[in-house]
């Protein structure tokens, strides 16, 4: 789905439901003038909006498809105006500076004009002035930092906070354990469920924990979680993190692969984000989405809570470059809630991260991002009062018609809406396997904007242990990584899958649970292709055997001629290939021959060659003969659909005569050249008669050719002689 031109609110943060309600927070920070802005061309600039003399870092956009050499030449120019470069992207045209001077943007647009040098934009990445470890140019002002706490979530109107997991009074982790609290039935599936998977009642609803129990084998995969770090001590998530690809990119949008630079710092949401998706099976705490994968911890967001393109930008180059399956992204792009990308003072930044994202798609990772807690249309925007956000005087009334919510909003991305039980109750009340779900009344809706929905309210999952080990948090940033693990299990099942295929199967299985999701009574839709489904991931519409053209011999092997509708006699050897992810593959010819064999499963391993000699000598009438094959896929599970079997036939005759042998006793016959005739009874009263009279055969004929002469020339004579006459 194309989500060029519409937004989405704040996921970051979303808050815990709690037994409280928390009063307001305030954003504190200093008030910025609007930036001055120009076009050149089709190029935009925008000056910083910060206070004279203090920093600002600048996204510089050429236009797309620059050469390396033309990016390096545009970064040497914007040194040669004293910026600092932070980081250069050739595959993306992109490279972020900082600078203290006000007139940036125009001097070096200037200058790469000057040059030759076409850009598409040059512009601030954010509204407040660079501050603490990220300031690396010479001001000549201090700036207090705009501090901001992370956002919380509205659910009812009513701000919810954090609150550790506590089980309702007839509730224990003990039964949740074996199903209690009416989380799931108590056959749902063979799988014993960690103690507080009751509170992870998303990962029940959708499936996921029955699909823990289907015996089929997963390829590796990776997730990024883009976040705000995620805590690689929790005893849920320790052994699922990858060390060596997780990252921070929260300072200055530098990649920086230390422990400390992608470890949360104020916010447990990343944590609790990453249990959703792949908290282990291991009978500690709660049971996330996807279990079997790996996971990326990229720090996005800093310890104020923002999300600036920079980082943003350095977070899907990463992904893309290391190759992660697919990313969550539980945020929108600071410190516009809705980017107009014609906006000069948010042009740059904006284009920033949209190119950011298509390499990370081209690189085949599959981005999913939520929705957004405003209650808003995202197809029918109409205006904002909350941005920029990182400073104390937001623009009111500003219209943002044209406005995209990034990278939720942005072209392929997966935009995922929240679901809760009825009435907002709590969940492990409720039978969520089969309970029909309707809309978070905080989740922004579009019938055209959203793409899937899944769980999202009252959520339980990991937090460090400082905020309480397991928590409860709402929002469509809980939601969304329901979807993320979803993808994952697809691409586990399907590893030679495209973003595009991935996306594709995932709404297709959606709609399978379409009847999930209640129908709109206040017409907001929400439901998107249906409620996201993590069994269907791994029993439906999984990779399939190929059986290939049966063939037969009639010469051991050594030449092969197609078979079905083929007239065939005799002895002959029958094959057929089976390729791609089979296991076992069967061979029946009607009742003469059966053979099988067995391959690992591997999706470019050789396969199968089922070969049977089968003897027709004694066939007296032309028949069908009928061709079986069955093969057997990777998944065990008797409701996976990867098993496949085919019919042929061909026609089975009766062998033909055999041409009889000439017998040794007849002399052959030739017409051509007959031999001379001698009666037998003179062969056998005078032998060799011919000879005893000193003429043999030789000289006879020789004196009959002469006499043959001799005629023909008195004719020719007697004809010459006439014509002269």
């Amino acid at each position: 789905m194309d989500h060029s031109r519409h937004g989405h609110a704040r996921r970051l943060s979303a808050a815990a439901l709690s037994l409280g309600v928390a009063a307001a927070v305030a954003l504190p920070g200093a008030a910025t003038a609007a930036p001055s802005a120009q076009t050149q061309g089709d190029s935009i600039t925008a000056e910083s909006s910060a206070a004279a003399g203090s920093a600002m870092n600048f996204a510089i956009n050429l236009s797309e498809g620059s050469s390396g050499d033309r990016l390096s030449s545009a970064v040497a120019e914007a040194e040669s105006l004293g910026a600092a470069t932070l980081a250069q992207y050739n595959e993306l045209g992109t490279f972020f500076a900082q600078s203290s001077s006000p007139t940036f943007a125009a001097d070096l647009g200037k200058l790469l004009t000057d040059k030759g040098v076409v850009f598409d934009s040059i512009g601030p990445t954010r509204q407040a002035a660079v501050t603490g470890d990220e300031l690396v140019v010479a001001t000549s002002e201090q700036v207090t930092p705009h501090a901001r706490s992370f956002q919380l979530e509205r659910t009812d109107n009513q701000l919810i906070r954090e609150s550790r997991i506590q089980e309702p009074e007839a509730v224990t982790s003990e039964s949740s354990a074996s199903g209690g609290g009416g989380a799931q039935s108590t056959d749902a599936d063979s799988v014993t469920p960690d103690p507080l998977t009751s509170a992870a009642w998303g990962v029940i609803a959708i499936g996921a924990l029955k699909a823990q129990d289907v015996d089929v084998p997963l390829e590796p995969v990776t997730v990024g979680i883009l976040d705000s770090g995620v805590d690689g001590t929790h005893e849920d998530l320790k052994d699922q993190i990858d060390v060596e690809d997780s990252v921070g990119c929260s300072v200055n949008g530098i990649a920086d692969t230390s422990w400390d630079a992608w470890q949360p710092d104020t916010s447990s949401h990343g944590t609790h984000v990453a249990g959703t998706v792949a908290a282990a099976h291991n009978g500690i705490g709660v049971d996330g989405v996807a279990p079997s994968v790996m996971l990326a911890a990229v720090k996005t967001g800093n310890a104020d809570g923002f999300f600036y393109p920079e980082y943003a930008a350095c977070a899907f180059v990463w992904a893309g470059e290391h190759h992660f399956d697919v990313t969550n992204n539980s945020y929108y792009v600071d410190p516009w809630e809705y980017w107009v990308p014609d906006e000069p003072s948010q042009a740059a930044g904006y284009e920033s991260v949209r190119r950011a994202v298509a390499y990370s798609t081209d690189e085949g990772v599959v981005t999913v991002a939520a929705a957004g807690n405003s209650d808003n249309d995202i197809d029918n925007l109409t205006t904002d009062d909350a941005s920029p956000n990182d400073t104390t005087e937001p623009t009111t009334g500003r219209d943002v018609s044209e406005g995209l919510d990034i990278p939720a909003m942005l072209p392929g991305v997966v935009t995922v809406s929240s679901v809760a039980v009825p009435g907002g109750g709590d969940p492990r009340q409720a039978d969520a396997e089969t309970v029909t779900l309707e809309r978070s009344s905080f989740s922004n809706y579009g019938a055209e904007g959203i793409d899937v929905a899944a769980p999202g309210s009252y959520i339980g999952s990991t937090v460090p242990e400082s905020e309480g080990g397991y928590v409860f948090m709402s929002g469509t940033s809980m939601a969304s990584p329901h979807v993320t693990g979803v993808a994952a299990l697809i691409k586990a099942i399907h590893p030679d899958f495209t973003p595009e295929e991935t996306v594709a199967l995932l709404k297709k299985q959606a709609g399978y649970t379409y009847d999930r999701l209640a129908a709109p009574t206040d017409g907001k839709e929400y439901r998107g292709a249906g409620l996201v489904n993590a069994l269907a991931a791994v029993t439906d519409d999984q990779p399939q055997p190929v059986i290939g053209d049966a063939e037969y011999s009639t010469d051991g092997g050594a030449t092969w001629a197609p078979l079905v509708g083929a007239q065939v006699a005799g002895p002959v050897t029958v094959r057929v290939n089976v390729t791609g992810p089979v296991t076992v593959a069967t061979l029946s010819v009607g009742d003469l021959a059966t053979t099988s064999g067995t391959a690992d499963g591997s999706f470019d391993g050789a396969g199968i060659t089922l070969t049977a000699d089968v003897d027709l000598s004694g066939v007296t009438s032309a028949e069908d003969v009928d061709l079986v094959v069955s093969a057997q896929g990777r998944n065990n599970d008797p409701e996976a659909d990867d098993d496949v079997s085919t019919e042929m036939s061909f026609i089975a005759v009766p062998a033909p005569e055999p041409t009889p042998e000439p017998s040794d006793s007849e002399e052959p016959s030739n017409s051509a050249s007959p031999e001379p005739s001698v009666s037998s009874s003179a062969q056998a009263s005078e032998p060799g008669k011919l000879a005893q009279t000193g003429t043999d055969a030789g000289a006879s004929l020789l004196l009959a050719l002469g006499g043959l002469l001799a005629g023909a020339t008195l004719m020719l004579a007697s004809r010459r002689k006439s014509l002269r006459s």
